[in-house]
């Protein structure tokens, strides 16, 4: 998961924003909700990182660069 840490770096912050305030609005404020919002919105913020940071370098690869910074993975 260490290759892909500068992607999510540079895409979860809009996601987790939009992703939060969508689901405050959409779903009750109920402590429960809250409490699913806190754990699984992050995870999937992630998650969907990880699948855009693959996508990208497989399909898009000098993008993938660009975006990144030109940034690799020490393995």
């Amino acid at each position: 998961m260490t290759q892909w840490t500068f992607i999510i770096y540079v895409l979860h912050e809009m996601t987790l924003i939009s992703i939060r305030k969508i689901c405050l609005r959409l779903l009750p404020t109920s402590p429960i909700n809250l409490l699913l919002e806190y754990l699984l919105i992050p995870m999937s913020v992630i998650t969907g990182c990880i699948i855009t940071g693959i996508i990208l370098k497989k399909c898009m690869p000098r993008l993938y660069l660009f975006v990144t910074g030109e940034r690799t993975a020490c393995t």
